[in-house]
């Protein structure tokens, strides 16, 4: 089962997120989103369509925002990756990541 949602304003795709199947429950991701508020609208809403079902959420640790979102949720670290760069962070885009797509993409 995928579910996915966008949010547009005037026009322009400003969020979007996918509700999919794994393991155990359901993953939510890619959660991208231009602000923090847009992507809580995103999760909530993909979360209450499988309110009995767990729910998993892979947050770049570099979005404090991302992180701030899965703890107003209740959730809590299983397990911790690192995410390396030859550059940098892209600080620019790691402010719209709430949810990775999958960790063995990026």
């Amino acid at each position: 089962m995928y579910r996915s949602l966008g949010v547009l304003q005037t026009g322009e795709l400003v969020g979007y997120g996918v509700l999919r199947a794994c393991h155990r429950g359901r993953k939510i991701g890619p959660l991208f989103a231009n602000d923090p508020q847009i992507a809580e609208e995103l999760f909530q809403s993909l979360k209450a369509q499988v309110p009995d079902q767990p729910i998993y959420l892979d947050v770049p640790d570099a979005n404090s925002e991302a992180v701030n979102l899965a703890k107003r949720h209740g959730m809590k670290p299983v397990f911790s990756t690192v995410r390396m760069y030859t550059q940098g962070i892209p600080t620019t885009l790691i402010k719209q990541v709430f949810g990775v797509t999958t960790l063995e993409l990026g």
